[in-house]
């Protein structure tokens, strides 16, 4: 089976790149191949604990890679967002006969909903939540913060206040998030506060 995922992945990838072309300057194809990165790094760290398998996997990386897609770059509600975005999987997973997946992959991107809808979440739900808001506190956190100020166009001055807010009030559900958040908030926060 982990052929058969790998193969689906690099379908979806390719459907994505001829399909979603959105302009926006975060919500982008870029953004939703790094959460799928980031989905399949937190699959491998958390495979064992949670006692996740193959199909888990295919779930978890064709959530990731859709659960922006047609994102409006700020003209929409998040739920709106995602519901277009559950469109275009249940049309990619239709032209490659896994329409049977559709459920479970639905279920996992609409942990993604920003802000984050107060449920308990099962361990797919937390790692793609983790996947998709890690990228503020990663290497590339600078990029994360230039180009949400631009899609919501504002300045950096402008936006730079809510994203230490999001670094302040920002709980992860894995304890390598966790781990993460605690050794670079507060250079990262001294990093913001300086490039306003």
């Amino acid at each position: 089976m982990s052929e058969e995922v790998s193969d689906i992945f690099e379908s979806a990838k390719t459907y994505i790149l001829e399909n979603n072309l959105v302009d926006n300057a975060y919500h982008n194809n870029e953004h939703m191949i790094d959460v799928f990165n980031n989905s399949m790094l937190l699959f491998n760290k958390y495979k064992e604990e949670y006692g996740l398998t193959q199909y888990n996997k295919l779930c978890l990386g064709l959530a990731a890679l859709f659960h922006d897609f047609n994102h409006s770059g700020g003209k929409l509600t998040d739920k709106e967002n995602i519901e277009l975005a559950l469109v275009a999987l249940e049309k990619f997973l239709d032209e490659c006969n896994k329409l049977d997946l559709y459920n479970d992959i639905k279920n996992i991107i609409i942990a993604t909903e920003f802000p984050h809808l107060d449920i308990d979440l099962d361990p797919l739900q937390k790692i793609i939540r983790d996947a998709d808001t890690m990228g503020g506190i990663i290497d590339g956190w600078k990029s994360v913060v230039t180009n949400l100020a631009s899609e919501y166009n504002k300045t950096l001055e402008e936006f730079i206040p809510s994203q230490i807010k999001f670094l302040n009030g920002v709980k992860f559900n894995t304890d390598y998030c966790n781990q993460l958040l605690k050794d670079n908030k507060e250079r990262i926060i001294e990093e913001l506060n300086k490039m306003k």
